[in-house]
């Protein structure tokens, strides 16, 4: 459970925020956010990173998160993350810290080849470099 502090009014008055949703009725949304998000549209979120995550194929979990609305994408632990972009449109990127590659498709699958063939390139780019410089 994470909080959040805030400033009010630009004064020195201070007060946590807590980022665990609550439910109130049809409100399914964390005080830190204060969007009055729904607990249909969690639903929602829920059941499409559920069957992004099956489009995937084996490995990948569902995440869900919060922030003016309910969000989701489908994150791999070997570094990769899917997530929806415009409507029609996927986002695939890695998730490592040395380098970012990111691929737009049609499709979930479709974003990640691209995301993997930027990769692919960039390793190839790289070995080549290694290579014309270990004979120095």
């Amino acid at each position: 459970m994470s909080t959040r502090t805030i400033r009010e009014f630009g004064a020195r008055a201070r007060r946590e925020l807590s980022w665990k949703a609550l439910r109130r009725g049809p409100i399914y949304c964390a005080p830190a956010c204060g969007f009055n998000c729904r607990w249909a549209d969690y639903l929602k979120a829920v059941e499409a990173a559920s069957a992004l995550c099956r489009s995937l194929g084996r490995g990948w979990m569902p995440v869900i998160s919060e922030n003016m609305g309910w969000h989701y994408h489908a994150a791999h632990e070997a570094g990769m993350s899917v997530w929806p972009s415009a409507p029609g449109t996927f986002w695939a990127t890695t998730n490592g810290t040395i380098r970012q590659f990111e691929g737009y498709g049609k499709t979930p699958r479709a974003a990640l080849k691209a995301a993997l063939q930027k990769g692919r390139q960039a390793v190839a780019e790289l070995s080549a470099i290694f290579a014309s410089l270990e004979a120095l």
